[in-house]
């Protein structure tokens, strides 16, 4: 029964970690497009999650939120396969 303290529980308590990592992390692909209220003109991506896919805005280089990608790839790579698995 030792064993199951020893490795059975800190491996499901990583696993419940990592969970709530990846729900974290895919949570920023539902915010809104913020360009933030400074006046820079930086081309960035961002999920829009009514269209369901990732799309250009200008940033203005400040604040904002976390819905805000410096390309398409990285855009795409975080959020479209976890936006498909929380609609269902």
């Amino acid at each position: 029964m030792w064993w199951y303290v020893a490795f059975i529980l800190p491996f499901a308590n990583f696993l419940s970690l990592a969970n709530a990592m990846a729900n974290s992390f895919s949570s920023v692909c539902f915010l809104p497009k913020s360009t933030g209220p400074c006046r820079g003109r930086i081309k960035r991506f961002f999920f829009d999650s009514e269209a369901g896919k990732c799309a250009e805005f200008i940033y203005g280089g400040c604040m904002g939120n976390a819905n805000n990608f410096f390309t398409m790839e990285e855009c795409v790579s975080t959020c479209t396969n976890m936006v498909y698995d929380k609609r269902s």
